[in-house]
């Protein structure tokens, strides 16, 4: 299943675009949850009536803005392959296979092994003209710290059918971007069907460690572990109240700030 997905970072997102890899399904997500035996939609279709049904869901859609993430992700995806595209040594962006051995916080959604694209936000040297709009927001000191985009794609054990979840690598709030290798990361995932998801990550030494580690009794990744935890609202992950809906409108801006962000890196800009 993976094999389809071999290639560089750029070559692995163009595929995903171009084979209509990363539409919404966000109706389709709408339709199969009330088709589903055990939901609170069918729950309430049995006590109140289809149209209760209908506005509890609708409701429930609009206030996790689940249309607006399921399809804002494409446009991101398109300028995350802008930016691999300029990047041609692969310093900045790399494709990865994901396996239960994997330790990124990949969801059980995947059936494995799938791919993950990781694209690393980059800074543009020179003068101010030349910073892309919308770097206050995106940029790596921006309001968001975003340090890096993550896109996994795969099968969906439960569909069977393939699916994708865009992440975006944010500082824990109250964390200094700097201090993102010592205090760890959160990962906002966005599903095609605009569900999110969230995940803390932290380094961990393990007893004696980095002693055995550093006497040359032990290997580094034995020496150093993950602390992990996961589930929570999005903003809980993303550290501010009212975060749901200011990514939800944002998220389109992000795919145009990549877009700037690559030309800008790959101009010859000059003063």
């Amino acid at each position: 299943m993976v094999d389809r997905y071999n290639g560089t970072a750029a070559e692995v997102l163009e595929g995903l675009l171009s084979g209509g890899g990363l539409a919404s399904q966000y109706k389709k997500n709408m339709s199969r949850l009330r088709l589903k035996g055990q939901s609170f939609y069918s729950g309430v279709l049995a006590e109140k009536g289809q149209a209760a049904a209908e506005a509890e869901l609708e409701e429930w859609s609009t206030r996790l803005r689940m249309r607006e993430f399921s399809e804002g992700i494409e446009p991101v995806v398109r300028g995350l392959l802008a930016l691999a595209q300029i990047d041609k040594k692969g310093e900045h962006s790399s494709v990865v296979e994901i396996t239960q051995k994997s330790v990124y916080p990949h969801r059980h959604e995947f059936q494995l092994p799938s791919v993950l694209v990781v694209v690393f936000n980059r800074s543009v040297s020179g003068c101010g003209c030349n910073v892309p709009e919308d770097s206050e927001l995106f940029g790596l000191r921006g309001r968001l710290g975003l340090k890096a985009v993550t896109l996994q794609a795969g099968s969906s054990w439960r569909l069977n059918a393939p699916t994708a979840e865009l992440g975006l690598v944010l500082p824990i709030r109250g964390c200094l971007r700097e201090d993102m290798n010592d205090q760890g990361y959160k990962l906002a995932t966005i599903s095609l069907s605009g569900q999110t998801f969230c995940t803390t990550c932290s380094p961990q030494l393990v007893a004696d460690g980095f002693l055995k580690y550093s006497l040359g009794m032990e290997e580094l990744n034995q020496a150093v572990g993950i602390r992990e935890s996961a589930g929570g609202h999005l903003d809980d992950a993303v550290g501010f109240p009212g975060a749901t809906d200011y990514l939800a409108k944002a998220l389109p801006q992000l795919g145009s700030y990549l877009t700037r962000l690559a030309a800008a890196l790959g101009s010859d800009h000059k003063h």
